[in-house]
């Protein structure tokens, strides 16, 4: 991406957006977020490119139903999130991540298939996670949202769109303000003081 270009997440039902911000010269890299209408969150990166992934997982239960030549149903039940869908290989039932759910030896009972399988949700959870060049996580933020957070990411010591930069004492020495909320602010403080003074 361009220097100061941003990105707003597109909506996947499995996965994550994962792409690459900022050059190397541009020293640090400001991503700002929020989950659905919640407060704005920043986290300054000082060290780029960085990648940003954010997405959702459901977390609950699944149930399969599963049977072989032998056994009419056997019914397994497991924690895991809506990802976790079940497959079988022989006679092992396993996650299509490679988790094992349960598994024999029985083979004059020929290979395990799956009949139905059933996910129930029961909690969400929705994150952003900052990696640097190699990979490695930085910074993870998450919430109990039901989808991704939506963000921005600033290169150098400059804001994302529609953010005000304000200097500050502490480190990095500047913050970046929502300019509509902080406009939303002194228009309200400005009509009070104009009712007051008549």
């Amino acid at each position: 991406m361009e220097r100061g270009q941003t990105s707003v997440y597109q909506s996947l039902r499995y996965g994550v957006i994962d792409v690459s911000y900022c050059k190397l010269e541009d020293k640090t890299a400001t991503v700002t977020w929020h989950y659905g209408n919640g407060e704005k969150m920043t986290f300054i990166a000082n060290t780029v490119p960085i990648n940003v992934l954010v997405g959702s997982e459901n977390y609950g239960f699944w149930t399969v139903d599963t049977y072989d030549d032998i056994t009419q149903s056997y019914v397994a039940h497991y924690n895991g999130t809506e990802a976790d869908i079940p497959e079988t290989n022989g006679r092992t039932l396993q996650t299509v991540t490679g988790r094992v759910i349960s598994t024999d030896s029985t083979t004059v009972a020929g290979s395990v298939r799956i009949r139905s399988a059933f996910f129930t949700p029961s909690t969400y959870n929705a994150y952003i996670k900052v990696l640097d060049v190699s990979g490695k996580q930085i910074f993870q933020d998450s919430s109990s949202s039901s989808t991704p957070p939506i963000f921005k990411v600033a290169c150098g010591t400059s804001c994302p769109d529609g953010y005000c930069k304000c200097e500050i004492p502490e480190y990095p020495g500047y913050c970046c303000l929502d300019c509509a909320a902080t406009a939303t602010s002194i228009r309200l403080i400005t009509n009070e003081l104009r009712s007051k003074n008549g």
